[in-house]
């Protein structure tokens, strides 16, 4: 697998057929990505580890019709290894995700096995792999309203993959799309990387940050809601004709340790929240603990499913609401009188 994706050069990212043939494609380093995923099936079954094509419609392209199914339906062939309890999906086409991870475009739908007779349909599932990002949030204020602080981002499997995709694209780009331009209160002042080359650990940010707070009179205002990926709600239109498909399940967990200088104490803090959806497809916790100057934060937000169909839109929508309000709840300090 390595072998194959660190050399080969894919021309394009849609096929089920070889326009050259593998040898030509080897010959050149470059192909389409049937060619690149037959190479692979080739040297796989040389190494005497079973591999068969199996073709597939990336989730752009639509579902496949498993009735009435034709090979126009399908616009991508990638890699079918069994293995006694499971099996693996790989395409060589992707430098970036580790080859246990299930291809982001095709994860959670269907794709047809060529094999002759034995040549099946195989429900793709991936209940192992999520879209997880865990940040952890550090911040110490002065007496002037000045929160300085370090923020570290580990991210897994497709939030990795996604992110080190944007990083590809240069690094500045990156730190403006993800922590500048979401956050135009608070100040960057550097951010560091780890693990982009090492597919099998989180993609590691670590950011360096100033935040001057609000204020009115005696009393400054602070949001923790911070490189989490919840800075604004995607899902504001009131009527939604379509299924929701994130394609992935998702996880997001949040720690926050924030310390107020001498003089000063938290007012009513917001009270710890537990809100699940009625079919426990979504569950979010919050839980906030003080001691003396200290406040630890600990959020927790699970997505169970990965569809939510569009029948049960108002309800989704209405707690995608509450967390977004619940996330963005201000802390409040005073100054002792």
């Amino acid at each position: 697998y390595n072998a194959i994706r660190t050399v080969m050069t894919c021309t394009d990212d849609e096929a089920i057929f070889s326009d050259k043939g593998v040898v030509k494609a080897w010959e050149s380093k470059n192909g389409n990505i049937a060619e690149i995923n037959l190479l692979l099936i080739n040297l796989l079954n040389k190494a005497e580890i079973k591999a068969m094509p199996v073709l597939l419609s990336s989730r752009d392209n639509g579902l496949v019709n498993m009735t009435y199914y034709s090979e126009t339906q399908f616009n991508n062939l990638m890699v079918y290894v069994p293995m006694e309890k499971e099996f693996l999906i790989l395409d060589a086409t992707d430098k970036i995700s580790n080859y246990r991870l299930t291809p982001e475009k095709i994860v959670n739908t269907s794709g047809f096995v060529v094999d002759g007779e034995s040549s099946k349909w195989i429900d793709i599932n991936d209940v192992n792999h999520k879209y997880q990002v865990v940040v952890a949030l550090q911040g110490v204020i002065d007496d002037k309203g000045n929160m300085k602080g370090e923020c570290a981002i580990n991210c897994m499997d497709y939030a990795r993959k996604q992110r080190l995709e944007a990083f590809a694209k240069g690094a500045d780009n990156f730190k403006q799309d993800y922590f500048i331009k979401p956050y135009p209160a608070v100040a960057i002042e550097e951010v560091t990387f780890k693990n982009i080359e090492k597919d099998s650990l989180p993609f590691s940010q670590k950011i360096t940050y100033s935040y001057p707070l609000s204020n009115s009179g005696d009393y400054f205002f602070f949001n923790t809601n911070l490189f989490n990926d919840f800075e604004k709600n995607p899902f504001i239109e009131n009527d939604r004709q379509t299924d929701i498909d994130f394609g992935y399940l998702q996880e997001y967990l949040f720690y926050g340790n924030f310390t107020i200088p001498e003089g000063y104490v938290f007012e009513a803090l917001p009270e710890n929240v537990s809100m699940t959806m009625s079919d426990k497809s979504i569950q979010f916790t919050r839980i906030m603990s003080q001691a003396n100057n200290v406040l630890n934060i600990k959020i927790n937000v699970d997505f169970k499913n990965f569809f939510y169909p569009s029948g049960n839109y108002v309800e989704f929508q209405e707690f995608y609401k509450k967390l977004l309000n619940s996330l963005n709840d201000q802390i409040v300090i005073k100054k002792k009188a």
